[in-house]
């Protein structure tokens, strides 16, 4: 549900995501320096109002059972050596610069569906930012993106954005596209967007469309970005 509220400069807020939805994964116990992807996912379909499977009982949050599945099932596993075998090959033979599989966006994909056992979200390579901004008001989902903050490849949570009060108040929802944004509200896992030395949580995070720009990828792209939705 996407709720309003009001900012110090007027602006209305609208945020999908309470303070519970927040997660973090520096407690993850498995890999917590490499699962934003998967920590992120979790989070988004938690906002979305899902509820995740209870196998892998040793471990106790979402994420880590999703981060191995990932990892172990041998359907995605098998996928991803079919669509990009040259980076399958990497991390089964632990060479030099391989990704693990849960950091590979259409394998993150592919194995969240399969591990919620029906389809729960789809990748898309070039979502328009006027798109993105649709699946906050006229669909009420969450995105999951991926960007570069400070140096650091990283993945987060899109849960909502702030607007004039005189925008708001003059379109519908549907007509509220990238350029009436003030700025962006994402929930990201490891840590205040960019500062992450700082050790300061990443709940609602504000990010100016300026930056959403520059540090989304495609970096720099003004008109598309890596986007997983939430169906």
């Amino acid at each position: 549900m996407l709720l309003k509220s009001k900012d110090d400069k007027g602006n209305i807020v609208f945020n999908l995501s309470k303070p519970e939805n927040y997660y973090t994964q520096r407690n993850n116990e498995l890999d917590p320096m490499n699962t934003c992807a998967t920590t992120s996912m979790v989070q988004a379909l938690e906002v979305a109002g899902y509820t995740f499977p209870s196998m892998f009982p040793n471990y106790r949050q979402p994420e880590d059972k999703l981060t191995y599945f990932i990892r172990n099932d041998k359907r995605v596993l098998e996928y991803w050596k079919q669509i990009n075998p040259v980076e399958y090959d990497k991390f089964i033979y632990k060479k030099n610069g391989y990704y693990q599989p849960n950091e590979i966006h259409a394998v993150l994909s592919y194995g969240t569906n399969l591990f919620m056992g029906k389809q729960v979200t789809r990748f898309i390579s070039g979502y328009p930012l006027d798109s993105i901004v649709s699946e906050l008001f006229v669909r009420e989902r969450p995105c999951v993106l991926s960007g570069k903050f400070s140096g650091l490849n990283h993945i987060v949570t899109l849960v909502g954005c702030a607007v004039k009060e005189k925008t708001v108040n003059k379109k519908q929802r549907k007509d509220i596209t990238f350029k009436d944004i003030e700025y962006f509200i994402i929930d990201d896992t490891y840590g205040l967007t960019g500062r992450y030395k700082e050790s300061r949580q990443g709940n609602d995070v504000a990010i100016m469309p300026k930056r959403f720009i520059a540090e989304f990828k495609p970096l720099n792209d003004r008109t598309k970005k890596w986007c997983h939705i939430i169906i």
